[in-house]
């Protein structure tokens, strides 16, 4: 039987508190950088296998782009709805937001292409066929585009400003009103 130290209780019962606190805005920046770092990944091991013709190397870039792909539609659907959290913020750049955003829906449109072909690469890609040998080096070259575009969408989130995060402020949506609202000064 483990001994529960006081001092590791209390980190547990933190990072419960921490994780049972978050919103879309958190969880969206948690998953962004899934398909950022992951899709090029993918289409490098794709491309390794296609070049030294070795399935099983082709097989983990298949599976490494599908989970890449799950939390690029993860961010996507967080994004849109943190977009709604966060517009309500006094401090929030509706311009940075918007140019986030469309950056964020190319990265979407790669991402969406991307994953029927990876799913189509899973089921059919080692059969010894014409689509599978086009499979392969079409995902290759949708994963190096998607890789750019979700780069880039990430590059331009990076210029949001995310006070929330940082001072615990409260949503817009949860303040009572602007007589009880409070500044640090």
């Amino acid at each position: 039987m483990a001994i529960i130290m006081p001092h590791t209780l209390r980190f547990q019962t933190l990072l419960i508190r921490n994780i049972l606190s978050m919103n879309q805005i958190h969880l969206h920046l948690l998953v962004n950088h899934i398909p950022i770092l992951l899709i090029p990944l993918g289409g490098l091991l794709l491309a390794l296998g296609l070049w030294k013709q070795n399935a099983l190397v082709r097989q983990i870039g298949l599976w490494i782009s599908l989970f890449a792909l799950a939390g690029g539609w993860v961010a996507h659907f967080s994004g849109e709805q943190a977009e709604e959290i966060i517009e309500g913020y006094s401090w929030a750049k509706e311009k940075l937001i918007h140019q986030h955003e469309e950056a964020a829906e190319s990265a979407h449109a790669g991402i969406i292409v991307l994953s029927v072909l990876t799913l189509l690469g899973l089921l059919y890609g080692e059969k010894k066929s014409n689509w599978a040998r086009i499979i392969y080096p079409t995902l290759v070259l949708v994963s190096l585009v998607t890789s750019i575009l979700a780069a880039y969408a990430g590059y331009e989130g990076g210029k949001i400003r995310h006070d929330e995060i940082h001072t615990g402020t409260t949503p817009p949506s949860l303040e009572v009103g602007p007589s009880e609202s409070h500044s640090d000064d």
